[in-house]
């Protein structure tokens, strides 16, 4: 790998939903991380919550224009309003769910995005999980058809089920046959894969990654104890490094996979950390530490024989 540039492998994202997260619906502070992010020029894109305000969104928009940054929304706020709806086993009450998520569309141009982010819905038990996964498959397709004509991408990611998220979907290879079978009516709809729910749901790391990697857009480098038997089992939106699972070393080996299987076709995903402060953290304190982390895994990485 030595002479490749990180560009090539993965394109760098800020999660500001996670490093600013007390005040990630702030529209001031969220301004000024956007603006900050602009100048500095270490990401090429940040991950954003859908902000309430539209003079917000439009500042921001315009910053994304000028420094050609990738925004990606999540809906995550919207999806708690509809209570889970858009999987409910009442049709009247997916309708709905559906309208209201797809005001986020006009949100998403307004700040200047192209990807909308959600995450599965909570599984409802064995006798209903078939329904309920088919109803998710029909609303994401929807979602997409919708999302189309404004030239937003529609991007799933799995969360894990039966630890903190009590996801619907899974497994890795639950939501990738899940979009594969979506995907070629909606070339827009996409994935985004977490290190931490792929490891709780009881995933090989190296294994995912490369079955989902044909239709990753987003990543999140995420920490996580493994250990039941650990206090701090689970996933807690931690730094890198024990007693977690994603050591630097560990994070260098998912660059070196990602540059073996990038794709001269299109661009590779970005990847951001999923560290997430609590009140009175300082933000940048928090980027300028998992920066560094990445930076010294890309150089274990870019030392590593192919």
């Amino acid at each position: 790998m030595s002479g490749l540039d990180m560009r090539q492998a993965f394109r760098s994202g800020l999660h500001l939903g996670e490093i600013f997260f007390p005040v990630r619906l702030d529209g001031g502070a969220m301004v000024e991380a956007v603006a900050r992010a602009c100048a500095e020029g270490e990401y090429e894109g940040v991950e954003i919550a859908d902000l309430a305000d539209r003079s917000v969104r439009l500042r921001i928009g315009e910053l994304a224009r000028a420094h050609r940054l990738r925004i990606a929304v999540w809906q995550v706020e919207r999806q708690l309003a509809t209570e889970w709806g858009m999987t409910s086993i009442d049709a009247g009450r997916r309708r709905a769910a559906l309208t209201e998520l797809k005001k986020g569309f006009e949100h998403a141009v307004e700040i200047g995005g192209t990807d909308l982010l959600y995450i599965g819905d909570l599984d409802p038990g064995p006798e209903l999980r078939e329904s309920t996964r088919k109803h998710l498959a029909d609303a994401l397709a929807d979602l997409a058809e919708a999302a189309a004509p404004y030239g937003l991408r529609i991007v799933f990611e799995p969360v894990d089920r039966g630890v903190h998220e009590r996801g619907l979907i899974g497994r890795t290879e639950e939501a990738v046959a899940m979009i594969d079978a979506l995907r070629g009516a909606h070339r827009n709809l996409w994935m985004a894969w977490d290190t931490s729910h792929a490891a709780l749901s009881g995933d090989d790391l190296d294994s995912a990654l490369r079955l989902a990697y044909p239709m990753l857009v987003q990543m999140h480098l995420a920490n996580v104890v493994v250990d039941l038997d650990h206090e701090d089992y689970g996933d807690h939106h931690r730094f890198p490094g024990p007693p977690g699972l994603l050591t630097t070393e560990r994070i260098a080996s998912i660059f070196h996979q990602l540059a073996e299987l990038r794709d001269e076709d299109r661009d590779p995903p970005f990847v951001s950390f999923e560290v997430r402060a609590a009140p009175g953290d300082d933000p940048w304190a928090i980027e300028r530490r998992v920066r560094e982390i990445r930076d010294a895994a890309w150089r274990i990485a870019c030392a590593e024989k192919t």
